[in-house]
């Protein structure tokens, strides 16, 4: 317990010292960086060459330093900010997919226990399963297929068409 209060207190200065270096750093280089893009556009203005002009790529590696140490000493406030941020919003869309979706799933289930039970046949007009031999439903008294006129073949009850020669049924 007492290594990770020593860890906690090393890790906070080092955050520090890596957020002061890095906005030292990002305003160094910002101060080279205008430079340069102010001798830049004098020497467009006089038509001659621009003389600081190197201060913009020291700038742009000041920057870049600055930039990357500042984003390490920033990282816990900003990544603090961004799981408060996107946390709510994943957890409403988590609850929404399953409030919505609850319905369907219990179809789905049904669905392939249903399949499961290939002994079964569900009647199409009161929904009871019957045996899958049955012609009649045992509840309402429907009959539970189609018979082709042309092939003799077994359809659904809500066939169009024969599933074994195309035939309207």
């Amino acid at each position: 317990m007492e290594n990770n209060t020593i860890d906690n207190k090393k890790h906070e200065q080092t955050r520090k010292k890596l957020k002061v270096i890095g906005i030292t750093f990002l305003t160094i280089g910002g101060i080279f960086f205008l430079v340069g893009i102010i001798s830049f556009f004098i020497a467009f203005n006089t038509g001659g060459v621009p003389k600081l002009f190197w201060c913009c790529f020291i700038g742009i590696i000041f920057i870049g330093i600055g930039a990357s140490c500042a984003k390490l000493g920033f990282m816990k406030q900003v990544g603090g900010y961004v799981a408060s941020q996107t946390v709510p919003i994943a957890k409403d869309s988590i609850n929404y997919l399953a409030k919505n979706t609850k319905d369907s799933l219990a179809d789905s289930a049904a669905t392939i226990t249903n399949s499961i039970n290939s002994d079964q046949i569900k009647c199409n007009n009161c929904g009871t399963l019957n045996k899958s031999t049955a012609k009649y439903c045992d509840n309402c008294g429907k009959p539970l297929t189609k018979i082709c006129p042309k092939c003799n073949a077994l359809n659904d009850t809500n066939a169009t068409y024969c599933d074994n020669c195309g035939n309207r049924l």
